[in-house]
């Protein structure tokens, strides 16, 4: 399932401020359009997400309403691989919802909504519920630019949801019977790989179908050999920026050669990742690379059998990079009919209340503030203390296919996928994916 500016929300000491920050409360009550003790009937349409993360939104969404009681807020949540072109159905109807998801990239799912006006920039309600002092400097990741191009500058239009990292989960069991032990360095996580494929056991599950697996593997890869900044700054849009590099490059290479290498099951790109999911907690494979929205049901899965590391550094306990983002947003549409009421979910969100519920779901929450309900669950807590390391650190790089709309002939998510099963080469990639970055910025 993010942005200029960025060395400001990624610097350590905006996240120490982050850490300290109390969220506003949600007890900011509803009292608003309508007369007394009408019933205010609030529409959010959102991206159908795993098991654990609809549980959060249920329970979120219960808790929000029993703090505004005259309120009333119904969900739909529509399927990833129709999401965009939803989105912009729905908010452009005459029954178009009042809130909306999506993420805030160049060229993304808020960008394409708020381009022709279909969002209501949310700049006055971060005045009145104090959302500078909520975000401090990472306050920089919620501006979008009106044309949709750039992070940083414009209007704030949504407040984030649930905050993502990717790293590898792994079955303990299956590492103790391969004599190994977690992989410190990436030269162990590669010998790792090979030992689990020599004994017989599918190393790294992927859904390859959905094809966004696939640029989730190559952009760890990225992460390890190419540049994070150089990433970032390409994500951002910087004039100069380009994708195309000597790390780029071997990240391909390598995935490539994993693919040869038989690391993935044969006939991958015909398991969804939903099925790949299912596949590594019947303990299938040893190593599957995902996100904290799947913490849950993996936990369900595999119990105490569950661990999780970030892809490792080529020395030992350095903190490596990795990509993610503070989340998708949730914005308000210019059509709602309750604006104000849809500003107090949205300010909901940043509350000490659905923190503990998100994090009660497995998952680090999108608004920054103190860790509640870490309890004793240690794959959480490694995923929460590694996404605020990789944060502090300035070495978060958003997704890459996040950097540009998608679209044929230069579809990342498609040409990874061809690329990964050597249709296409390193280099042919890396130019289309170039190409697609620079026509969308109108670069030479």
């Amino acid at each position: 399932m993010l942005k200029s500016g960025r060395t400001a929300w990624v610097s350590a000491l905006a996240l120490l401020a982050a850490c300290a920050t109390t969220a506003v409360s949600a007890g900011a009550r509803v009292s608003h359009e309508g007369r007394a003790g009408q019933v205010v009937k609030l529409t959010f349409m959102s991206n159908a997400q795993s098991a654990g993360i609809e549980s959060a939104w249920a329970e979120l969404i219960a808790a929000y309403e029993k703090a505004n009681p005259n309120v009333q807020l119904t969900r739909t949540p529509v399927a990833y691989a129709n999401y965009k072109t939803t989105a912009k159905l729905r908010a452009s109807s005459s029954s178009a919802p009042d809130l909306i998801e999506g993420d805030s990239a160049p060229g993304g799912i808020l960008a394409s909504l708020a381009t022709p006006g279909l969002l209501l920039p949310a700049d006055k309600y971060a005045a009145k519920y104090h959302w500078k002092k909520t975000f401090g400097p990472l306050i920089r990741q919620l501006y979008l630019s009106k044309d949709g191009t750039k992070v940083g500058s414009g209007h704030i239009y949504g407040v984030p949801d649930f905050a993502e990292i990717l790293g590898v989960f792994y079955n303990k069991s299956i590492l103790a019977k391969l004599g190994l032990e977690e992989p410190r360095t990436f030269a162990q996580f590669e010998a790792s790989l090979q030992k689990a494929k020599s004994a017989n056991v599918t190393p790294l599950m992927i859904g390859g179908l959905d094809k966004w697996p696939w640029v989730h593997a190559y952009s760890l890869l990225a992460d390890h050999y190419g540049s994070p900044a150089a990433l970032i700054g390409w994500y951002n849009a910087h004039p100069n920026a380009t994708i195309v590099s000597p790390g780029t490059l071997k990240a391909a290479s390598v995935l490539q050669q994993w693919v040869k290498n038989g690391y993935f099951e044969a006939g991958a790109n015909g398991v969804s990742d939903g099925d790949a999911v299912a596949r590594f907690g019947k303990g299938l494979s040893l190593y599957k690379i995902d996100g904290p929205w799947e913490t849950e049901v993996n936990t369900k899965a595999l119990g105490k059998n569950l661990g999780f590391f970030l892809l490792p550094a080529a020395k030992a306990g350095v903190t490596p990079p990795s990509t993610g983002w503070m989340g998708w947003d949730v914005a308000i549409t210019a059509k709602s009919k309750n604006p104000d009421a849809a500003a107090t979910f949205l300010n909901f969100l940043t509350s000490k209340t659905a923190r503990a519920i998100i994090m009660k779901h497995q998952n680090p929450p999108g608004a920054p503030g103190p860790a509640i309900g870490l309890g004793s669950n240690p794959v959480l807590r490694t995923i929460v203390d590694s996404y605020a390391r990789v944060l502090g650190n300035g070495n978060l790089v958003p997704y890459l296919d996040t950097g540009y709309p998608q679209a044929e002939p230069h579809d990342i998510l498609a040409n990874v996928q061809s690329m990964a099963a050597g249709k296409m080469s390193p280099a042919e990639f890396l130019k289309s994916t170039q190409a697609g970055w620079a026509g969308f910025h109108h670069y030479k």
